[in-house]
């Protein structure tokens, strides 16, 4: 950038300095700060499950506790709470945006954002899949409960009365879903097979229940609770479990199945004619954190995916052991305490975060949905340095998926982005909106990153980021093309073949889509979103580029739409004097860009990936934010 333009922005700069901080700006930027925090307010006292796991000390906000229930999922609370949302987002307008500081600006757009796609989404209440395998409340209100901590004895009256809420919420649920399926909107019949597979293992585990055994043990460190109040309450938590909740389950195993076949159209959601191509729009929009088009994003996405097939076919042709091979060689760390030692010990080019702990432990399998390899709890606001990873031993295969799984749930994933941003003291009302294509992508892009690191030789640890980044992103993209631009199974095939893939995983894959409606789309977006914006900054900048400060930009304001990331990054290359260019060649995933010619020529110059697969989804379930981090209970 030329100087006498560098010397223009200097002055603007300092004129912006004088304007916010005029007191005309500072009584602007002191009510909105105020009427954010009423927002949060508003929504922790309407919502007591999330005001359990967001904030202990709810009282010094001056938050009233609300009835403690699992909320209401009828159709009338739903246009009750679209309603609200409608009013929060036509008073957020009436701030003057130029007035607010950088940070409330964020604010302002992550909020904007939440509210109008959840606005978007509340349009279709018949079309949420209350009970998908992945997804859905039966497997999340378990982990709910098995994630209840117990600070008084207060908190253990309320987990009773929630518990026995159980029956009702489910069947308020239902009642919507049943609702649907008269509409020919329900689950696929694979679909249905998952969550009754589920339901089954949970409510047949009539002895050593996990919502027996866990409340059990978690009662026990109450100390505050005499012998004889702890079996009171132990005894009467069992007596829920088997005569309510249970009971429950079984019934919603009964009623499910009655509702098999239900649904009246082919292939993905776009194909439902009563506004499924619509909410899928939206839906995407919220699983990617970003206000692109469907197309749009299959566009990102396959843009991406030809940077990893590139890089896959320059690998095989190098050295294809570096594939074949990777059943045989191991990082050597054995425990999840070895795993994360290691990853908090290699983090050089991550701005420090605060000083945390953390505690593991394995699932129990009656409730590990099998789509979950691991999840991070997100702690409450004043609990940033005590963190909880939960592991699914059985889909665990070796060394290296742990290593993977940790990069992803601790650092310098999730554990590491969480607290912090949580550590910058952000406004209480972003630490209840979560953006899951900025949260999932920012775990992966470390995931990747991490084999850079890893005690693998090189060319192993690039075989496993590449086939792990291939896995998600392939599957991101078949989830947008069937679902939102209605591929049927041929034109899959089609497109796989023009992609250098070998077609004849496009049936599994398009069954997965139809089955998982943008469960991957957060991991495979998201992740092509930061690497792009990663090899956009390396060219931009060249030798100026600095792997650390592009991480601090990308974490500096927390979880949010891309299009916001994508605007700090911009300002951030501008800053060091240039422009922010478009990338036009295939990078390695540390940034570096690639000459394509050579890999291209000869007979080799097509490799076939035989055996791709479908990935298990590495989930993220948070108890306070379900979806991946959101949930009925939450945003």
């Amino acid at each position: 950038m030329k100087k006498w333009i560098q010397k223009i922005i200097s002055v603007v700069t300092c004129f912006s300095i004088i304007l916010v901080s005029s007191p005309v700006f500072a009584q602007e930027q002191s009510g909105f700060e105020d009427w954010l925090h009423q927002e949060f307010v508003s929504y922790m006292e309407d919502d007591y499950v999330s005001l359990h796991y967001t904030i202990q000390n709810y009282e010094k906000e001056g938050i009233q506790k609300p009835k403690v229930s699992l909320g209401d999922l009828s159709l009338e609370a739903n246009e009750k709470s679209l309603q609200q949302l409608k009013s929060s987002l036509e008073k957020l307008k009436s701030f003057d945006y130029e007035s607010l500081s950088p940070k409330q600006q964020h604010d302002y757009d992550v909020y904007r954002f939440y509210l109008e796609n959840t606005i978007e989404l509340g349009k279709y209440p018949l079309l949420e899949e209350w009970f998908s395998p992945a997804e859905g409340i039966q497997s999340s209100l378990l982990t709910n409960f098995t994630e209840f901590v117990f600070e008084t004895q207060e908190d253990v009256e309320d987990y009773l009365v929630l518990l026995q809420d159980v029956p009702n919420y489910i069947n308020k649920a239902l009642e919507i879903t049943k609702l649907s399926a008269q509409k020919g909107f329900f689950l696929t019949n694979s679909q249905l097979d998952d969550t009754l597979q589920g339901i089954r293992e949970f409510s047949t585990k009539k002895t050593g229940n996990p919502l027996v055994v866990i409340f059990n043990e978690n009662v026990e460190k109450l100390s505050s609770l005499s012998k004889e109040k702890m079996e009171e309450y132990q005894e009467k938590n069992e007596k829920i479990v088997r005569e309510l909740v249970i009971p429950a389950y079984e019934n919603l195993y009964q009623e499910l199945e009655k509702l098999r076949g239900s649904r009246n159209f082919e292939g993905g959601y776009c194909n439902y004619k009563e506004g499924g191509k619509e909410y899928y729009e939206a839906y995407a929009q919220r699983k990617s954190s970003s206000t692109l088009t469907v197309a749009e994003q299959f566009d990102l996405c396959e843009q991406f995916l030809k940077d990893i097939v590139f890089r896959y076919m320059k690998l095989y042709r190098n050295d294809p052991n570096a594939f074949d091979d990777l059943e045989d060689v191991s990082t050597g760390l054995a425990t999840p305490d070895e795993v994360l030692e290691y990853l908090k010990d290699h983090m050089g080019n991550y701005p420090e975060g605060p000083k945390v702990e953390y505690e593991y432990s394995y699932l129990d399998p009656s409730i590990a949905n099998p789509s979950t390899i691991a999840y991070y709890l997100q702690p409450q606001i004043e609990k940033i340095h005590n963190n909880v990873i939960r592991i699914n031993k059985d889909q665990i295969q070796d060394e290296n998926g742990l290593y993977e799984t940790l990069a992803h749930e601790g650092f310098p994933g999730h554990l590491y982005q969480i607290t912090w941003y949580l550590n910058t003291k952000p406004n209480l009302l972003r630490t209840y909106i979560s953006n899951i294509g900025y949260a999932e992508g920012w775990a992966m892009y470390a995931e990747i990153h991490s084999w850079e690191t890893s005690p693998l030789a090189k060319n192993y640890s690039d075989a496993n980021a590449i086939l792990t980044a291939l896995g998600y992103v392939l599957d991101a993209c078949v989830d947008l093309a069937v679902n939102g631009l209605g591929y049927n199974q041929q034109d899959l095939a089609r497109w796989l073949e023009t992609m250098g893939l070998n077609a004849y995983k496009s049936e599994d894959l398009y069954q997965f889509a139809m089955d998982n409606p943008g469960v991957l789309i957060p991991y495979g977006e998201g992740l092509s979103r930061f690497f792009l914006l990663q090899n956009i900054a390396k060219d931009s900048l060249k030798e100026r580029y600095d792997q650390k400060e592009f991480n601090r930009v990308l974490l500096e304001y927390g979880d949010r739409p891309f299009d916001l990331v994508e605007k700090d990054v911009s300002r951030w290359i501008e800053s060091l004097g240039s422009d922010m260019i478009q990338q036009n060649v295939p990078h390695d995933f540390d940034g570096n860009p690639e000459q394509a010619s050579s890999l291209f020529d000869g007979p080799t110059g097509m490799i076939v990936i035989l055996s791709i697969g479908l990935l298990v989804v590495v989930v993220v379930l948070q108890a306070k934010k379900h979806y991946r981090k959101d949930d009925p209970f939450a945003s």
